[in-house]
């Protein structure tokens, strides 16, 4: 049996959502850039990060 690390890319363009994210396995995310660049203003963003994160 192989075993495959896939981790998913820029993660918040194109079709992604964070609905997907319950229908995937995964090792890592990747985030979009233009939301790590939101953090420190956006207090939504910092939230959504910090839950990811957990």
């Amino acid at each position: 049996m192989y075993e495959f690390v896939l981790p998913i890319d820029d993660f918040g363009t194109g079709y992604s959502s964070l609905k997907q994210l319950e229908t995937l396995t995964f090792n890592s995310l990747k985030l979009e850039l233009g939301f790590i660049q939101a953090l420190p203003q956006k207090p939504l963003c910092n939230h959504v990060y910090c839950s990811l994160n957990d």
